[in-house]
This record gives structure tokens, sequence and C-alpha cells, in this order.
């Protein structure tokens, strides 16, 4: 069972930023070991990200400098949908 954690994001046209602050802290976790909710709550969750993603990689560079990214694929990850809609798409 993955730990889950709450998401709020306070700043929609910052969500990039937001979810890079959530997410580095768990980048060496084992994969999709954290879902965090984006919409809902922990009682009754909508939408989650799984994360990290299966292609988190570390780099290995030559000469890195300050502004080097260390980490491939740092925010890959799973939207995962927790909650069915009752409505049937289906004729």
């Amino acid at each position: 069972m993955p730990k889950l954690i709450e998401l709020k994001i306070k700043e929609p046209k910052n969500i990039y930023q937001e979810l890079a602050v959530a997410l580095c802290p768990h980048k060496n976790k084992s994969a999709g070991s954290v879902l965090f909710i984006v919409e809902g709550t922990k009682k009754n969750p909508i939408i989650g990200l799984r994360y990290p993603g299966r292609k988190l990689r570390k780099r290995l560079l030559k000469k890195p400098n300050k502004n080097s990214a260390l980490w491939a694929n740092l925010y890959d990850f799973e939207v995962v949908p927790l909650e069915v809609s009752s409505h049937s798409f289906a004729h």
C-alpha cells in the first residue's frame, strides 16, 4: 500500500513548481510508493499521482554545474483516477 499524502495546489499558474517542491523529497523511494491525492481528500480521494516513476534514474555527468539536472525523469509520475463516475458514456 503506497503512502498517502494530500497535496493542495495553492497557485494553479505555478502548478509545476509546486509539484516539483512536493515530489522532490520522495525521489529516492521505490517506484510508486507514494500516492499524492491532488483532488479530494485521504478519506474520499478522486485523483492521485503515483510517484516516483519507474524511469527515474541518477544521471552521470562529466562536468556537472550548479544548474545541472542530476536526475533523469525526476518528476515522472502516473495519474491515477480513484473515483469512477456513476455516469455511463456507453450508449
